[in-house]
């Protein structure tokens, strides 16, 4: 048998042959270290291809390894690892450890290369792991928010009930108990604007979660009605922190490649919240008791974790804290993922738009931009309109409203089964809002969701008329479990482009003004509605709600963009430059005229 080569004297081929020695392998060439690997890939598969290999030096000799001659056994036990340098030079992925030492590779654990452009593909070694667990938890404040606004929906009953010998509502209260909470929001909303632009929107929840169990505490124990009232305001307030902080939070950490999706958990952490509320209070315990669970099980969870994550990167440069924030970059992207580059875009995105973003006044001024105004009204009206789908007034009264339509379901039931099809909604969307895009799917469920309200307010005319609906009695039901996913989905929807349209260096600011008209158009839908059905009655106001659900989709379909697939930093950069083009058109008309 002819001698072993040492790997420099052995010319390999494809599939790991020596080419000058009869196919005999050189087992001082597949007796590797981990850290040989890289090297070893780099200069096996030139040779492969028939020309000499080079390393980082430029060196045509790849890296060798101690030369010796082993044993034939030892060849065969070193089989496996052969296995390996085949795979590499076959260009196969390499998925098992090296030799038994470190850990395990994964296929997209390298450092790929993109087929069309031969560079390294810049979403390699992206962790998702670490991603999730920040935006459950920021996520998980909004569960609070679902138990807020969904308390009315099951405890007003008890609160109505002319028998009680407990805190009775009369109906001027009952309006006040369902939106006196959105008034607090919106005062919450600006305080939330201010802390979450000087400590961040991490802080600002840390800040939000005790103080809403100390307010979900003050409700339980509340022994007359003005501090029934005053406590489900002050919730609010805690409500309005979270709201927008959250929402932020999660867009600015999450990666371009699944920011659709992971936005989504805050909109079904909000629908689980109903459907915990619901099935709360469909249990049989007094109102009181039902505050005080929501209380403890929404606030403790989402504060604690929130203390082991860090602060969002996109603030962090906002205040100029750059090594903190590549810190924060590295946690949530992981170890094998290169930040440099979206560090660099991020930091260049926001010297490029504005010298100075450290206080509201700054904020306040960038707003004036036309390129940045124009997008404010119009998420504004948007998360303004957002409220008049019929969204929260039947999330809010939901019991009351299914008990007037007499469906022969117990409503408690049907109010459980509403709360749990509002958590499918949601979750439907997280599966497609990044297949069909945010627009495709705002337009979509708003069609839908004004055939469903038309059919539901038809449904109560004939009722009103006195017609025989007893082979009807299946409808409203039917027409509630049909409506509730789509108009979720479209709330989670418009909610995500909230969050990606406003540029990172106004986004504090810009939310919380955002948010004071998401609020007011919650208070004004659910103080009006036992007004409104008094004045125009139940067929009005769902046959009013289908008109909005109709102008919303008209407004999207003229005015926004699909922005699938786009960084935070492209979508600014697209209406920065739209905005430049309208000026020059305008130019190019006054100077022909």
């Amino acid at each position: 048998m002819p001698p072993l080569k040492t790997f420099g004297e052995a010319e390999i081929g494809v599939g790991g042959e020596d080419t000058t020695s009869g196919g005999q392998i050189n087992p001082a060439f597949v007796s590797i270290q981990e850290d040989e690997v890289t090297d070893l890939a780099r200069a096996a598969t030139p040779v492969a291809n028939g020309r000499p290999a080079e390393d980082k030096t430029g060196s045509t000799d790849a890296k060798r390894p101690p030369s010796g001659r082993i044993s034939p056994s030892d060849v065969k036990a070193k089989g496996k690892q052969f296995d390996l340098v085949k795979e590499l030079t076959t260009g196969e992925d390499l998925v098992k450890s090296v030799g038994g030492f470190g850990p395990v590779w994964k296929a997209d654990e390298g450092q790929r290369k993109d087929e069309d452009t031969g560079q390294p593909d810049p979403d390699d070694g992206l962790a998702i792991g670490t991603q999730a667990v920040g935006v459950v938890m920021a996520s998980l404040t909004h569960l609070a928010i679902g138990t807020i606004v969904g308390l009315p929906g099951v405890t007003l009953p008890q609160l109505t009930d002319p028998n009680t010998t407990d805190i009775f509502l009369d109906t001027a209260q009952v309006a006040l108990f369902g939106s006196l909470v959105h008034i607090g929001a919106i005062v919450g909303s600006l305080l939330g604007g201010a802390l979450n632009l000087r400590l961040g929107q991490r802080v600002t929840l840390l800040i939000a979660m005790p103080l809403s169990l100390v307010l979900w505490l003050a409700l339980a124990f509340s022994p007359a009605v003005w501090m029934v009232q005053v406590a489900r305001t002050l919730l609010g307030v805690a409500q309005g922190l979270a709201g927008a902080a959250a929402n932020n939070y999660v867009v600015e950490v999450a990666h371009t490649s699944v920011r659709g999706r992971f936005a989504g958990f805050v909109d079904t952490a909000r629908q689980l919240g109903f459907l915990f509320a619901y099935v709360v209070g469909s249990t049989g315990l007094s109102w009181r008791h039902v505050s005080l669970v929501c209380g403890f099980v929404t606030a403790i969870p989402p504060f604690i974790g929130l203390l082991f994550l860090p602060n969002s990167p996109r603030w962090l440069v906002t205040r100029g804290r750059l090594e903190e924030a590549h810190k924060a970059l590295k946690f949530y992207r992981g170890p094998r993922y290169d930040v440099s580059s979206e560090l660099n875009t991020i930091t260049e995105q926001i010297d490029r738009t504005s010298s100075s973003t450290m206080g509201t006044k700054d904020q306040l001024r960038l707003l004036r931009e036309p390129s940045v105004s124009r997008r404010l009204v119009l998420l504004t009206f948007l998360m303004f309109i957002l409220q008049f789908t019929g969204n929260i007034t039947i999330a809010t009264y939901v019991v009351t409203i299914l008990k007037s339509s007499n469906t022969g379901v117990d409503a408690y039931t049907s109010a459980m089964l509403v709360g749990g099809i509002r958590v499918v909604g949601t979750v439907a969307f997280l599966l497609l809002v990044d297949r069909v895009g945010r627009k495709a799917i705002v337009l979509a469920t708003c069609a839908a969701c004004s055939v469903c309200l038309t059919v539901f307010g038809v449904y109560f005319y004939l009722q009103n008329q006195s017609a025989d609906l007893s082979h009807l009695t299946w409808l409203p039901l039917t027409v509630l479990l049909l409506y509730m996913p789509l108009v979720c989905a479209l709330e989670a929807a418009t909610c995500l482009l909230r969050g990606e349209l406003l540029p990172t260096n106004v986004r504090a600011v810009g939310a919380a003004l955002m948010y004071i008209f998401f609020f007011l158009g919650m208070f004004a839908t659910a103080h009006s509605f036992p007004a409104s059905v008094s004045t125009i009655g139940e067929h009005g106001v769902f046959w009013l709600y289908a008109g909005s659900c109709l102008l919303m989709a008209a407004v999207v379909g003229l005015t926004v963009p699909e922005t699938r697939g786009l960084s935070l930093e492209q979508i600014d950069d697209f209406f920065r430059a739209q905005r430049k083009r309208t000026d020059t058109s305008q130019i190019e008309k006054d100077s022909k005229s």
